[in-house]
């Protein structure tokens, strides 16, 4: 089991919404707002103020269909279950529900049943392949723009510092398949790859990597830095320049705060 990469996303940007059949029918809308995956008993999401998707699903679903239903996250498997005590069905229409079902972990549309399990990795979780870094720097002050020094005429120096508490960290995630690399090539048990990840999150969303995302075990929550935040030669390279099956993932990153 390998480190898992867990980043945010927003409704107000994202919409999601799902069409409920069978003992209560209508179409339920989530809350504008930050969303994660964030597991019950955790923090939440740090910085954002994020929803736990399972709550705000769970809290819409009762609310608009004056109904009992229930939804969990399953933070060792990675799976949404969605419950209620009489069969129901899920549809999935438009932007909106393809956005709610990718972000649950459905594969498609869900006939009547009284439990709904996810059946791939949501999105804006990655799972990486190895559970731990190569070429680790450990957080370190960046060299640029934090002191200006000059010298008089007279050989007499001084300086200018910038009060900062800015913090660094950089490494590189070893040996991911290549599948789970490229939007291209996503398999569809993990349909969300690396190429997603950079691109949902430069210059935008916070990401925090647990060792472990049951027990809430975290190794810290970063943003991707300017000159690493696109999928390029810079941030994605072969571990061997003539085979493709298996790659390195750089991350340049601010380190925004600890576990």
């Amino acid at each position: 089991m390998g480190y898992v990469y867990l980043t945010a996303w927003d409704t107000r940007e994202t919409p999601m919404s799902v069409v409920v059949g069978g003992f209560v029918s209508g179409t339920v809308t989530l809350s504008e707002g930050p969303m994660s995956h964030a597991p019950a008993g955790t923090s939440g999401w740090e910085g954002d103020g994020a929803m736990r998707l399972a709550e705000e699903l769970q809290a819409q679903l009762q609310a608009e269909l004056d109904a009992s239903f229930t939804v969990g996250f399953d933070a060792t498997l990675k799976q949404y279950e969605v419950s209620a005590s009489s069969a129901f069905s899920l549809t999935f229409t438009g932007e909106a529900g393809l956005a709610l079902r990718r972000a649950l972990g459905f594969s498609g549309d869900l006939g009547a049943a009284d439990e709904h399990v996810s059946d791939v990795l949501p999105y804006y979780l990655i799972e990486s392949n190895l559970d731990g870094w190569s070429k680790v720097s450990e957080p370190y002050e960046p060299d640029e723009d934090v002191v200006q020094e000059a010298v008089s005429d007279g050989g007499i120096p001084y300086a200018v510092a910038r009060d900062t508490t800015e913090l660094w960290s950089d490494w590189t995630q070893p040996m991911e398949p290549y599948a789970l690399t490229f939007e291209s090539a996503a398999s569809s048990s993990a349909p969300w790859t690396w190429h997603h990840f950079f691109r949902h999150v430069r210059g935008t969303h916070r990401f925090k990597v647990y060792e472990d995302l049951a027990a809430g075990d975290s190794l810290g929550v970063y943003m991707l830095r300017a000159e690493g935040a696109t999928f390029s030669l810079r941030t994605r390279a072969p571990v061997v320049a003539d085979w493709r099956d298996r790659w390195d993932i750089t991350f340049l990153t601010r380190f925004i705060q600890a576990a």
